[in-house]
């Protein structure tokens, strides 16, 4: 796969973002 190496960099900064947007969904 192309993004192989970036793998755990693009998952953490996945993981992130979902947790920002809960965090705004329940300050909501």
């Amino acid at each position: 796969m192309l993004f192989e190496p970036n793998r755990g960099f693009y998952a953490g900064h996945t993981c992130a973002l979902f947790s920002l947007s809960l965090c705004v969904a329940s300050c909501c």
